[in-house]
Formats: structure tokens, C-alpha cells, sequence
């Protein structure tokens, strides 16, 4: 198998076919990679588990699950390069002449497993990356990969064909985008003949106009432009989409963006954590009551440290709340940290994510009252 060499990997890298999960690195790197959440904006923690990942490769060749791991790393690394080449290099990996890269493609539950994690980590990974940073050969190694598991998600009839259609989309019209935009920094007046004339016409000056006329032209212009603006940016608003669709049902401008607001809440948690942490105060507060009044037994400390690993389980499934990463960056500011770029970017996804939620939601209250 090659890889693109943007970090420490050979191009050319044995694969593994036999099972790793009794190798101490590969769960160690299982067990670091399940809380990636709370270290997303640590570089230091992303280089030591790419290091740990390279070294699980070179010792014991490339698997297919410590490789979907890698592409989530290879994001938070390096970005769209490392992404494209990494998920370049997972597909690969899945393909019929690498029928030997563990796990073999006998074991569909667990090659399904690794493609849903892929969509569910990943891929929503891939959302956040700043788009300024893109280029096009990128976008296309990395369209390519994608299309690639895509396919072996449709083979495998997995269930996240839909969110790898989608991430293609995203991809094809950001590729579409950036092409046109390199089409028109390479046009230059230069390129265009001047046309220079030997014959020397009289010129016949225009009566001036009346100030009367120039007053009202102006102002129809004003007008017309202010009108034409107020069009445009009310039909950028979502909201505007989706009042559109309960009018017209199943038009292209509509369906657009429900597709684009269902692209940016697909990084949500699906987990209500705020919900189930307070029921799980409320039971533990209940049990409590009832030791007091000794209508049960006290709990005892093991009772104690489950409700308690309970309560952590659930904030850590329902992610990091906005305010929270506001608190961080605002505690960073204060103690003259340096920001990143992604940092920012990441905070700005989850707002928009949010907002875009709460539009749907705006948008099913409307319907239900016109019902």
C-alpha cells in the first residue's frame, strides 16, 4: 500500500491481516481515541497519538480500525492534506486487493463498524475545516476517497450511505467553487488586444442635462439597488427556504437548504445530556431521601462512584457545551494564550450548528400552527 509522506510514514507500508487488539499500543491508542473530544483543540495530545499511531504501522503493519483512527488524527494534524491522504490510504485498505487487511472481509459487522465511525468522527471533523485553507487537488484526492468508501458502504449496506452522499456534496461544490475562483485570478487585462484606431472623430458634446433629471435618476437608482439588495438577503435567509417550502412543497431552493441545515446539525450530540444528568440527580437525590428516612439501605461507595461514573458518561457523550468552549477561549485571552485559527473556527461550527437547529425547529412550530 503508498501514502502521500506528509508526516513520518514510508510510501510504502506493510498491512497487517492478523488481529491487533491483543497489542498493548493498539489499546492503549482504542483507549485514547475514545475521548478525543475532550483534547480537540490540543496539538500536543494529536501529535503523540499520531506518533503512536505510526508506530502500531511499522511494527505491525496497517489495519483497517487503527486507519480509520489515523484519519481522525491525520484532520486534527494536518489539516485537509492529512485528511485526503489518510482517508485515501483507509479506502484502500478496503478495497478487493487488500483482502488481507485485518479485519478480512468476512467480518462485515466489523468493517460496517469502522465506516459508521468514520462518518460519526471524521467525517464531522471534516465539516470544521477552515475552507481558506483548501485547494483543489486536495478536494479532489480527498472526493476520490470518499466516493471510494462510499461504495463499499452501498456493498456493505451500512447505514451511513447517506451521511458519506452528503459529505461527498459538500465536497463536489466546494471543489466547484474554488475551481472557478482560480479560473478568475488567472484572467488578466493584459490578455485582451487594445484596439487602437488611426481615424480621429469629432466629438459632438451632449447638452447638459437638467438637475431635475439627474436628481430623480439618482434616486431611481438608490432605490432600484436598495430594493435588489433587500431581495437578495432575504432570500439568503434560511428561514425564508423553509417558509417557502410549506407554500411550494419539494422546489430546489428549498430543499437546498434543508439539506445544507441538515449538514451543519449532523455535528450535534445526539445525547440530551442537560436531560439525563438532571434525572440522574434526581434518582440519586431520591435514593438518598430514602437511606434517610430508612425506607432502603445507605448506598454504599461503590453505589456512590457508579452514579458518578454514570453522571460523567453523560456529559462526556453530550460534548463540550458552547459555553464552555467560551469560558476556555475567554480564560485564554485573559491569560495572553495564543488562540488558533481552529479554535475559533470550531466554536463558529457549533454556533451555526445550533442556529441551524433552531431554524428547523422555527420552521416545524410554523407548520404545525397552519395544520
Amino acid at each position: 500500500m503508498k501514502m502521500n509522506n506528509y508526516s513520518g510514514l514510508s510510501d510504502d507500508i506493510k498491512i497487517n491481516s492478523h488481529d491487533p487488539r491483543p497489542y498493548g499500543e493498539f489499546l492503549l491508542l482504542s483507549y485514547n481515541i475514545k475521548n478525543w473530544k475532550n483534547h480537540s483543540r490540543d496539538g500536543s495530545w494529536w501529535l503523540t497519538q499520531e506518533t503512536l499511531s505510526l508506530d502500531i504501522f511499522q511494527r505491525y503493519g496497517y489495519d483497517l480500525q487503527s486507519g480509520v483512527w489515523f484519519s481522525l488524527i491525520s484532520c486534527h494534524r494536518h489539516g485537509w492534506s492529512g485528511v485526503a491522504s489518510a482517508s485515501l490510504l483507509l479506502a484502500e485498505g478496503f478495497s478487493k486487493n487488500q483482502r488481507q487487511c485485518w479485519p478480512p472481509t468476512a467480518a462485515r459487522d466489523l468493517r460496517q463498524g469502522i465506516l459508521e465511525w468514520y462518518s460519526k468522527h471524521t467525517a464531522t471533523s471534516i465539516y470544521g475545516l477552515p475552507l481558506t485553507s483548501a485547494v483543489v487537488e486536495t478536494l479532489t484526492h480527498l472526493e476520490k476517497a470518499i466516493s471510494m468508501l462510499f461504495e463499499y458502504a452501498q456493498l456493505l449496506q451500512s447505514r451511513c450511505q447517506t451521511d458519506l452522499r452528503n459529505l461527498l456534496d459538500y465536497l463536489q461544490s466546494n471543489k466547484r467553487t474554488l475551481q472557478k475562483r482560480e479560473l478568475l485570478t488567472k484572467v488578466e487585462l493584459s490578455e485582451f488586444p487594445v484596439i487602437q484606431s488611426s481615424l480621429s472623430l469629432p466629438i459632438k458634446l451632449r447638452p447638459p442635462y437638467p438637475w431635475k433629471d439627474y436628481f430623480y435618476g439618482g434616486l431611481a437608482g438608490i432605490i432600484f439597488t436598495v430594493v435588489v439588495i433587500y431581495l437578495v438577503c432575504w432570500l439568503y435567509k434560511p428561514s425564508t427556504a423553509i417558509s417557502l417550502g410549506q407554500l411550494w412543497p419539494d422546489n430546489r431552493y428549498s430543499l437546498y437548504w434543508e439539506r445544507k441545515l441538515t449538514e451543519k446539525t449532523s455535528t450535534l450530540p445526539t445525547t440530551d445530556s442537560w436531560v439525563l444528568i438532571n434525572r440522574q440527580l434526581d434518582s440519586l437525590e431520591q435514593r438518598l431521601l430514602d437511606a434517610e428516612q430508612k425506607r432502603k439501605p445507605y448506598m454504599t461507595i461503590s453505589e456512590l462512584k457508579t452514579s458518578i461514573y454514570q453522571m460523567r458518561a453523560t456529559l462526556r457523550d453530550g460534548g463540550e457545551p458552547v459555553q464552555a468552549q467560551l469560558y476556555e477561549l475567554q480564560n485564554k485571552i485573559n491569560s495572553d494564550q495564543v488562540v488558533s485559527d481552529t479554535e475559533i473556527n470550531e466554536i463558529a461550527v457549533h454556533l451555526d450548528a445550533l442556529n441551524s437547529r433552531l431554524i428547523q425547529l422555527s420552521g416545524m412550530r410554523e407548520s404545525m400552527k397552519k395544520n
